[in-house]
């Protein structure tokens, strides 16, 4: 196996561990030329595995907005409300700032 080989196959997300294997594999298997394998269709289309893990995502962000939310809720404040002595202080004085 080529340095840039063992680069690509760490970019794309191989450990050491998994990386030592396929090189044990590519060195116990003859270097025989195999013949010409012809494509196979799949007899029924399937679904990426990777929907799974993106609906697993999604519903943790669903819980994450649903907890955001109660904690806004709870620290959320009502602007203070007006005592009559404001309010009379207002008609007294229009430029009272109680």
């Amino acid at each position: 196996m080529e340095i840039d080989q063992i680069l690509k196959l760490v970019e794309a997300g191989f450990s050491k561990e998994e990386i030592l294997k396929l090189q044990n594999v590519q060195q116990t298997q003859p270097a025989e030329p195999k013949e010409p394998v012809e494509p196979k269709e799949p007899a029924e289309p399937t679904q990426p595995s990777a929907l799974g893990g993106i609906d697993a995502i999604i519903s943790k962000l669903d819980t994450l907005a649903d907890s955001l939310n109660k904690l806004n809720i709870v620290n959320s404040q009502q602007p203070p409300q007006e005592g009559y002595e404001d309010m009379l202080a207002k008609i007294i004085n229009p430029n009272y700032k109680g």
